[in-house]
Order: C-alpha cells, then sequence, then structure tokens
C-alpha cells in the first residue's frame, strides 16, 4: 500500500508532475523507497507520471520497478489514467510491463473500455 508523502517524497511527486526525469532519477537511487509514496490524493509518481503523459518519466519510472498496478484514493491505476488522457504510448509501455488491462477505474470501467 502506498504511503502518504513525506517531506523527502514532496521533491520526487513535484518532479513526476513536471515530468523531470533528472530530480526523478536523483531522489530514486538516493531513496529508492520513495518509489511507492503517495500524495494526499494516494497517487504515485508513477500515477500522476501517467496521468499527466510525461512518457519519459513513465519510462524511467517503470525502469526503477514503480508498482505498474498501484491504486490512489479513487482507485485509479496509472493504466487507467493514462488511457483517460489518450496517451497510447504510456499505455502500452504499462502493459508491456504487466498492467491488467481488465482493471477498473473509479469510474467503473476498465482501461481496454476507455482505450477502445
Amino acid at each position: 500500500m502506498p504511503r502518504k508523502a513525506s517531506q523527502g517524497a514532496a521533491t520526487l511527486l513535484q518532479a513526476a508532475e513536471m515530468g523531470d526525469t533528472h530530480t526523478l532519477r536523483q531522489e530514486l537511487q538516493l531513496r529508492p523507497q520513495l518509489r511507492e509514496a503517495c500524495n494526499s490524493r494516494g497517487e504515485t509518481a508513477l500515477i500522476v507520471a501517467a496521468r499527466l503523459g510525461h512518457v519519459s518519466a513513465c519510462k524511467l519510472l517503470v525502469s526503477l520497478r514503480a508498482d505498474v498496478e498501484a491504486t490512489d484514493s479513487a482507485s485509479g491505476t496509472p493504466l487507467a489514467y493514462a488511457a483517460k488522457g489518450k496517451h497510447a504510448e504510456i499505455c502500452q509501455l504499462l502493459l508491456e510491463h504487466g498492467a491488467d488491462i481488465e482493471s477498473v477505474d473509479c469510474g467503473v470501467r476498465s482501461a481496454g473500455c476507455v482505450l477502445q
């Protein structure tokens, strides 16, 4: 289960929001446990990056073993948010790394349904 953001995790989550791969890499190399930290909505860095369409940030986070099946407080997954945003490259990346296309998001629709 993701943890609420500590002061150290705030930098990581802000970097995910901005798509700042340099800061993401730096923070996660220093503190790999932060990859599961989350903001007040329960979003991990990967959920944030996927929701906002930051392809490079998602690639980096997945390569550093971020959880592709993490859920936020609304039960949304990185794949569900990427699908809603029509971020096809991120959807493909997440699927290639084990994300479940049939996972249900907060709107009770699967990512597969949204992608159609």
